[in-house]
């Protein structure tokens, strides 16, 4: 998944004159002000530099013009960003310029670097009027095949195809004839030169940006060789189909959608880019041929400019289009943003507006840093916000709520110093934004925003001026000196990391190239020092779940289920906390007490689909989803393993899979090992997750009984482990 990139400069020459530079860890921004500052010292040597420094950025990144985002979830599939915060400081040293250079004659591509910048930030609009700013006599031909690919990303299909006319150098003939027969097929009319045009003309400089362009010509042209794989696909025993059906937004035809057959999902990485594309028409019609039944759904994808400042209502585990003739409709709104935000006396004072107009909403406000020099992962924000849209936040509490990016990925990750620096610990400037979700329906979610800052505002926040004698330590490395500094002058940034690094680890076990496995993670420690937090600055519901979860996983599960019910009574209507109570029932002993109570506080359908596999192993079948229960229902002798199932129900765990490991080996007998295992992830069977996978996946796969197969595969239905 791509992010945000900022401006990166790797060689010394682009650091000395365009305007004095801050450089730390490899990454630059401007000082604050530093544009307007710098613009009384703006000379044509200052001009060529800026323009070296875009041309690089761009020649040295993945950018891409037609950038394309999966419509089901907000997934990029391409392409990298910038900022609005820099693309805002280009457009403004280019005003600047303007004032002193004939910049359209004399430094066109300069003004074409600029007008890609904004369009790299989501500024169509502002990307096409710099274009726009050539006459006919000064045109480049690389400003208009930019101006037509933008176009198309727009799906302004029309005047595209003038724009493209406009061309006559032979230089830009084959991107022309890309862009052309991109467009034939995308509106279904011949309109004269299609095919690509080789030429021996040496690769321009912009070309790389139209890859995605190439690539999809390419994969239009798959579709007869689909046909011939679906040929030998029958051959091999499976069928194939035509699926028809139509693309909406709010309830409007969307043109030029792009459409694959998804064979995998999930844990394994998308596959667009390696199948055949078809495309919607003018009214959102589609037609995809030759579907075979291992594919699992159909892909949507549509151009990011489309949406990336628009909000989306989701729903978790949601990743691919039903695979059948049907209609489907999306819902977008403008985002969600903040219409006034203000900070007096260390109170965040704000005004949100949604014009999608809910009312079941919920929101907090969300600060990320804007200093390049740390990970946009790390975030802080409030506590939730309901039914109001505008009032007042105190800054230590969304101090209190904020997390690394350190906290934010796997356990195998990278320790290092500028990853334990909170959004709101530094004075500094930052971009606070609006996030959106159902408390009542922890399956629904909102996307406001895809990869988008466009929704921002930007603020500047007073808070510590200095790194402590602590945090010189992370950075150094010296890992163990710093935690006892820490410990030893204790404060909310201090008890934070320490939480962080017992929680996620802070021993280097072993390096790779792009990334450390840490050990020496210890669950009590930081439930410990999670404590502390509450005791010393105040209960949230993120400490709260955080010290429930370090609880459970140090095995103190009587202490873990208190907190659960401290969560329960301040968010009674969150059904993911009625989950986690019911589960600390099951594993402390009393399995129908948990299922009981699951029953009666949860009514998601996706949430209950995952505990189908606690169900089965109780063969509880009146609890499970009709579909799931359907499936067990097919499996022969499951009578036979009835003291199993009331060794499980009665809570004695050990005394079932004792019972179970003297029966003959069977499928069925199989099918319980593997899902007590999945259930209880005990050390003893399973001592890594992502191993589990592969070795649940294979069991599965070896067993002869179809049934028993089906089951353990929709077990795994919302985690895609067979799609």
């Amino acid at each position: 998944m791509k992010r945000h990139i900022r401006i990166k400069v790797k060689t010394l020459l682009m650091l000395t004159l365009t305007a004095e530079l801050l450089v730390l860890g490899g990454n630059v921004i401007f000082k604050k002000s530093e544009y307007s500052d710098a613009s009384s010292r703006l000379t044509s040597l200052t001009l060529k530099i800026e323009n070296q420094r875009l041309t690089q950025i761009f020649d040295e990144n993945d950018y891409q013009i037609y950038m394309l985002v999966a419509i089901e979830d907000g997934y990029m599939l391409n392409g990298n960003r910038i900022s609005t915060i820099d693309a805002s400081n280009i457009y403004s040293t280019y005003l600047e310029y303007s004032k002193r250079f004939d910049l359209y004659n004399e430094h066109a591509d300069y003004v074409i670097n600029v007008a890609l910048s904004q369009w790299f930030s989501g500024g169509a609009t502002l990307a096409l009027e710099v274009l726009d700013g050539f006459s006919e006599q000064n045109r480049l031909d690389e400003g208009q095949l930019i101006k037509a690919g933008m176009l198309v990303a727009l799906t302004e299909y029309e005047l595209a195809i003038e724009t493209l006319k406009e061309i006559q150098g032979i230089g830009a003939a084959e991107l022309k004839g890309q862009l052309l027969s991109f467009i034939d097929k995308v509106i279904g009319v011949s309109i004269g030169e299609i095919e690509p045009v080789t030429t021996n003309s040496k690769k321009g400089k912009y070309d790389q940006l139209f890859n995605s362009f190439v690539s999809i010509n390419k994969n239009f042209k798959k579709q007869e060789a689909a046909k011939a794989a679906a040929k030998l696909s029958a051959e091999d025993g499976f069928d194939t189909r035509t699926i028809s059906g139509r693309v909406l937004i709010n309830q409007e035809p969307v043109h030029g959608a792009l459409l694959y057959q998804k064979t995998h999902s999930g844990m394994s990485s998308g596959v667009f880019s390696d199948t055949a594309q078809y495309v919607t028409d003018r009214n959102g019609y589609y037609q995809i041929e030759d579907v075979t039944d291992d594919v699992s759904g159909i892909g949507i994808v549509i151009s990011w400019h489309l949406v990336h400042d628009k909000q989306k209502l989701a729903e978790h585990y949601a990743y691919t289009t039903p695979l059948k003739d049907n209609t489907v409709n999306f819902e977008f709104y403008d985002g969600v943003r903040l219409g006034r935000i203000d900070i007096t006396n260390d109170e965040l004072h704000y005004e949100i507006e949604d014009p999608s107009g809910k009312s079941d909403r919920a929101y907090h406000i969300i600060a990320k840093h804007s200093n390049p020099n740390y990970d946009i992962n790390a975030q802080a924000h409030s506590e939730q916000i309901k039914n109001h849209l505008s009032g007042v936040i105190s800054l230590d509490m969304m101090r209190l709520n904020s997390r690394f990016a350190f906290e934010f990925s796997s356990s195998m990750d990278e320790l290092k110093g500028d990853r334990f620096f909170e959004p709101l610990y530094f004075t500094d400037d930052y971009i606070f934004s609006v996030g959106t979700h159902y408390p009542n329906n922890s399956n629904l979610y909102v996307i406001n925003g895809f990869y988008s800052d466009a929704l921002s505002t930007r603020l500047f926040v007073k808070g510590q001026e200095n790194l402590s004698a602590g945090d010189e330590l992370l950075f150094k490395g010296k890992i163990e000196d710093a935690i006892q500094w820490y410990d030893e002058n204790r404060s909310l940034h201090a008890l934070k990391v320490l939480k962080a690094l017992y929680t996620k680890g802070y021993l280097v076990e072993k390096t790779t190239e792009f990334w450390q496995v840490l050990g020496g993670a210890d669950a009590g420690k930081a439930a410990q020092y999670t404590k502390a937090l509450i005791d010393e600055y105040g209960q949230t519901t993120e400490l709260i779940l955080d010290l429930a979860r370090h609880l459970e996983h140090n095995g103190n599960f009587e202490e873990a289920t208190e907190q659960y019910e401290k969560l329960i009574e301040m968010s009674p209507e969150n059904s993911f906390y009625h989950d986690k109570f019911a589960w600390m029932q099951i594993v402390r002993g009393s399995y129908m007490d948990g299922v009981q109570y699951f029953d009666a506080h949860v009514k998601e359908d996706v949430r209950r689909y995952w505990w189908n596999n606690i169900f089965v192993l109780g063969n509880m079948t009146e609890y499970m989803s009709r579909e799931f229960a359907g499936k067990v229902s097919l499996i022969e002798g499951v009578t036979q393993f009835s003291e199993f199932h009331e060794r499980i129900r009665a809570g004695h765990y050990d005394e079932a899979m004792d019972w179970l490991k003297n029966q003959p080996e069977s499928d069925l007998k199989t099918m319980y090992e593997l899902i007590w295992k999945d259930v209880f992830r005990d050390n003893e069977y399973v001592s890594d997750y992502d191993d589990f996978y592969e070795y649940y996946r294979e069991t599965t796969f070896a067993i002869d009984d179809s049934n028993v197969a089906e089951v353990l595969k929709a077990i795994k239905l919302y985690h895609n482990w067979f799609n």
